[in-house]
């Protein structure tokens, strides 16, 4: 498992959009998109 996949299972897991994980943790949505399907 990838960081990425690790990120997106965990975001799920919370039950939180990419938009409000992204607002949390301080980057766009376009960064956190990238974080999940390319890595970090």
């Amino acid at each position: 498992m990838t960081l990425g996949e690790r990120i997106q299972q965990l975001r799920k897991e919370k039950r939180l959009t990419q938009a409000a994980l992204a607002s949390n943790i301080g980057v766009s949505v376009a960064q956190l998109t990238r974080y999940e399907t390319q890595g970090v």
